[in-house]
């Protein structure tokens, strides 16, 4: 029987120890020295092997989720029937590309020990293979196993084969499952050790019970340090915790381990200084994550932020009101990367240098209908948002808004009004959930000193605006298009200022390059208009007489908006360029081509 094996790290020398006088085995690696023969042709020795195993590194993606690559890469290239994949994988990766599965579980410290003394040899049988190939299969496992234990090379022979997907899931449930074994009895050591009780001697008589099992329950662990590292925990928890996540599975138990290793017991997150076996290198200079960035701010500030390619965007957007719409033309680029997630839930990503925080439900209709979702996302999230920036010293930007002001009695509104405001109204879920976020950017900042910094934007309109969000911009485009009335709640008196959305982009960029806290202003103080005056430009803009239905005002709906913008101009040079008749010329003909 003849082997090629891929790649020559602790998991394929472990699988190099199958080798004896019946089995012999080819090894390529992109170390040459250490192919075996020297000078190995791959194309051609794939030619006359039986069987192909690939034990390549699949470090944590920005998102958490696995980097495939290098595997994907020798799959595509060998176009062997029998490629078995032993590397940590995506449930659901080895069906997707017709290959075979053997999960490791192997400890680097005692991989050699690990393998041999491993009692069940796992395998996966990818969906839909020929009955003829899976029979052939098992007969070449069976007789790589029983080769190896006949020359005792392993102490078991027990062979047992499944699906990819059951061997895939197995694999990470059991690295996950010990993780969180590590973390738990992490916490039993402290407690113990504030009791005044020796931890080794009451471990030892719960280790009498059969059902708990005897291992990882060491504190603290390997080389004295609490937690768990290594190449393979921290990479397989992220993995299982991101899918948990993206198939919208809550997760208490897996969060709240990851939380504790990486905050409390394993801080400086060693594992991380291995960097290209645990996380992807790339060239990126700056790792930039946009909550909120399918929504109609994120995908501008998004298409901004990757007009530098040194900039690595990570869009993070659980899709209430965002839209893949908004950044499919994205999807393509290298240098962007879009996570579904709901930042009520801990983030966990390797790597940030700056956090544009604009997620919220910001649509009057929506966030009434979604009132405790968007508190969450104001506090829960944004706490989140700052924890992650403290892990990483990240500096954050946070979108804050006008209605923090209220109904305003002061015009225009200066950063330090105070605002006329209603804590228990129907808009209050959005207004006071932005104003305790706030609080806790401010505390944050004066207690961990953090580069955080508050904006607060006005009415913003352009390109990429949700046409059903119940802004009055948006409500007179669909009503136009429809050949509605236009609806106006109120006698139209009231006053809103509209700022183009480049200008305000090139606000919230100018920002998060200064030195400034804020909170600043950021809107277009010359672009104050009457609803009813709004009617009018739109006549202009649409070239035709519009009607105009009023109906009874909305509740806490302020009667007057307008940004004093002196501090932004003073300290970044913000000064808004576009007119309002000429961006509801550009938004309507967006909206017309669309």
């Amino acid at each position: 029987m003849k082997v090629l094996l891929i790649g020559f790290g602790f998991v394929g020398k472990a699988t190099y120890l199958l080798k004896n006088a019946d089995v012999e085995f080819f090894i390529y690696d992109c170390v040459p020295e250490l192919c075996s023969p020297p000078n190995l042709d791959l194309d051609e020795t794939v030619k006359i092997v039986d069987l192909v195993f690939i034990s390549l590194p699949t470090p944590t993606n920005i998102d958490g989720s696995c980097y495939t690559n290098l595997i994907d890469t020798y799959v595509k290239r060998l176009k062997h029937d029998y490629i078995i994949i032993r590397s940590t994988v995506p449930i659901g990766y080895c069906d997707s590309h017709k290959v075979f599965f053997m999960p490791e579980f192997l400890t680097e410290q005692n991989w050699k020990e690990d393998f041999i003394n491993n009692k069940h040899w796992l395998f996966g049988i990818y969906e839909n293979c020929t009955f003829d190939k899976e029979m052939q299969f098992r007969v070449l496992i069976r007789q790589l196993i029983d080769r190896a234990f006949k020359h005792k090379s392993i102490k078991y022979d027990d062979v047992q084969f499944g699906t990819n997907k059951e061997m895939e899931m197995n694999k990470l449930i059991r690295n996950t499952f010990l993780s969180t074994k590590v973390g738990y009895f992490n916490e039993i050591y402290d407690l113990a050790d504030k009791l005044g009780i020796n931890y080794n001697s009451v471990i030892n008589y719960v280790k009498l019970d059969d059902r708990i099992g005897v291992s990882h329950m060491t504190c603290p662990g390997y080389n004295y340090k609490r937690g768990y590292g290594g190449t393979c925990f921290p990479k397989d928890t992220n993995s299982m915790y991101s899918q948990l996540i993206q198939n919208g599975i809550p997760s208490y138990i897996l969060q709240a381990n990851l939380d504790r290793n990486e905050n409390y017991d394993r801080p400086e997150r060693d594992w991380l200084h291995d960097i290209n076996r645990t996380n992807v290198k790339d060239n990126a200079s700056s790792y930039i994550l946009v909550t909120g960035g399918a929504g109609f701010l994120g995908r501008h500030i998004c298409k901004k932020l990757l007009e530098n390619p040194v900039n690595k965007v990570i869009c993070m957007d659980n899709l209430i009101t965002g839209k893949m719409a908004n950044i499919e033309e994205f999807v393509g680029n290298p240098n962007f990367k879009f996570v579904n997630f709901d930042i009520t839930n801990k983030i966990f990503l390797p790597k940030v240098d700056e956090i544009y925080h604009l997620a919220c439900i910001a649509s009057p209709d929506k966030y009434k209908v979604n009132s405790i979702e968007t508190l969450m996302t104001s506090f829960v999230g944004t706490k989140n948002v700052l924890d992650l920036a403290k892990k990483h010293g990240a500096k954050v930007l946070f979108t804050s808004t006008s209605e923090i002001y209220g109904d305003p009695l002061v015009h225009p509104q200066p950063e330090g009004y105070y605002g006329n405001v209603n804590t228990v109204g129907e808009r209050s879920c959005y207004d006071e959930g932005k104003r305790v976020a706030e609080t806790l950017l401010y505390e944050y900042r004066k207690k961990f000193d953090m580069n955080v910094k508050i904006v607060r934007l006005f009415n913003t309109y352009g390109p990429y605006m949700d046409l059903n969000d119940g802004r009055v911009i948006t409500n007179f485009i669909n009503q136009i298009m429809k050949n509605e009335n236009l609806k106006i709640y109120g006698d139209g008196y009231q006053t809103r200022s509209f700022c183009y959305v480049d200008d305000l982009i090139e606000g919230l960029i100018s920002m998060m390059a200064s030195n400034e806290y804020g909170p600043v202003n950021l809107g277009n103080p010359n672009c104050e208009f009457t609803l009813n005056e709004l009617v009018k430009i739109f006549e202009k803009v649409s070239g035709t007489e519009l009607k105009v239905d009023y109906l009874p005002p909305t509740e806490n709906d302020p009667k007057q908006r307008k940004p004093d913008i002196r501090l932004a101009w003073e300290k970044l040079g913000f000064k808004p360029v576009i007119d309002l008749e000429t961006g509801i010329q550009k938004t309507m003909e967006y909206f017309m081509e669309t």
